[in-house]
């Protein structure tokens, strides 16, 4: 797994073999997670056409409607990757974090 690209204190968009992960830096007062999802194929051809500026404005979506809320009926609610794919992603973001400085 590679981080491919990335905004400071926003998201990271990672690849991992054909498939490709944003992890989002959600923010909701006092409550601050990642959300981090595999991108289908319509994200997936929307990011081949706009680029960042699709990668922000799905960055909003994710954070206005608080998939990890209680009670949430975020559109992204089902799709927050397993504990296993998010230690992996962890370990990316580091790596990549100890390239940038080194």
């Amino acid at each position: 797994m590679i981080v491919l690209d990335h905004q400071p204190r926003w998201w990271f968009l990672l690849q991992d073999d054909d498939a490709l992960l944003f992890d989002v830096h959600c923010s909701h007062g006092p409550v601050d997670y990642a959300w981090t999802m595999f991108l289908n194929a319509a994200e997936t051809s929307q990011l081949r056409a706009a680029g960042r500026a699709f990668l922000g404005a799905l960055a909003e979506q994710v954070q206005s409607s608080a998939p990890g809320a209680r009670g949430s009926n975020s559109p992204f609610l089902d799709r927050n990757v397993d504990s296993a794919v998010r230690e992996r992603v962890l370990a990316a973001v580091l790596q990549w974090r100890k390239a940038q400085v080194g």
